[in-house]
């Protein structure tokens, strides 16, 4: 058995969308009030289809890849989509309690509004925290592809746009 391990993925045809297109959207539209400490491992989502043949094609058995990219904090990632999507990014830093009690006070508003909430507790508990990965033997033993991640998150948000995913301005 060969395992991947994919990071946090984002990109086209996101139309659930997932948390991380989720996160672009929130950019996107204005309600992300502001940033935590944190950060993660970002990654194209057709690049990961592509690890994904690339480990049953070259992967060692019993080894184990992490499909990544790009490790970003928080606030250089929701400047990245701001820039690209022309729009103000977040730009107050949040303290970690402040942001947990308002996933619990936005979780109190989804529940009478019917919309999903911005954030919940647990989610900014998680998020608080840095998931930096390294990804470097996937690209040394697989030749995983790594798409810059600002072209991932223009493509991103050209496909919402294109989507009718964000509010009109």
């Amino acid at each position: 058995m060969v395992i991947v391990n994919p990071a946090m993925v984002i990109g086209v045809r996101d139309s659930k969308p997932t948390p991380s297109g989720q996160m672009i959207l929130n950019v996107i539209n204005g309600k992300m009030p502001g940033y935590i400490d944190g950060g993660i491992n970002y990654v194209d989502v057709e690049d990961v289809a592509k690890g994904h043949v690339l480990a049953a094609k070259k992967g060692r058995l019993g080894e184990r890849y992490i499909l990544g990219n790009e490790n970003l904090e928080f606030n250089d990632y929701y400047k990245l989509v701001g820039e690209v999507a022309r729009v103000s990014p977040p730009k107050f830093k949040l303290p970690r309690g402040v942001a947990i009690a308002a996933g619990y006070a936005y979780t109190m508003s989804a529940k009478l509004t019917k919309k999903p909430p911005v954030a919940t507790a647990p989610i900014v508990r998680i998020s608080s925290k840095y998931f930096f990965v390294d990804c470097s033997k996937a690209i040394k033993e697989l030749d995983m592809p790594q798409t810059p991640i600002r072209n991932t998150i223009e493509k991103a948000v050209n496909w919402f746009r294109e989507n009718g995913y964000v509010k009109a301005a």
